[in-house]
């Protein structure tokens, strides 16, 4: 398997993110596709080359969405760089917490059902479309 080959088949991409009216679709997407690279290390470093390919976007299109997921708090980027030239040899990219930061990921991923005080057949009204 590449190393830059999805790890898994679906992506999640929490409510903070494509809520986000800031953000573009692409970014929105982009988010989802980095969360699906990931691996066991927690960071995904796949290159803008890499990312645009399969959406048939630019690299500047990634880049540009890959700052504003930065600027809006959603990911981080570490830059490993040569230590004579200080050229970038591997950009890391990290998940962050969500833009409220009292929300890990985890959080944000599972949903309990602590909100359903009544058990869940209370909850939920049972419809028959086919009448």
């Amino acid at each position: 398997m590449d190393e830059n080959s999805p790890r898994s088949y679906y992506t999640v991409i929490p409510a903070d993110v494509r809520y986000d009216s800031s953000l573009s679709a692409n970014a929105k997407l982009l988010y989802g596709e980095i969360s699906a690279l990931i691996g066991e290390d927690k960071y995904c470093f796949a290159s803008n080359a890499y990312l645009a390919q399969p959406y048939g976007i630019t690299e500047r299109t990634v880049s540009d969405s890959i700052s504003k997921l930065r600027d809006a708090g959603y990911i981080k980027l570490v830059f490993d760089r040569d230590p004579k030239t200080g050229e970038i040899k591997r950009r890391r990219i990290y998940l962050c917490l969500s833009s409220r930061e009292e929300h890990p990921l985890e959080e944000i991923f599972y949903t309990p059902r602590k909100n359903l005080r009544e058990g869940i057949e209370k909850n939920f009204q049972y419809t028959d479309i086919y009448k």
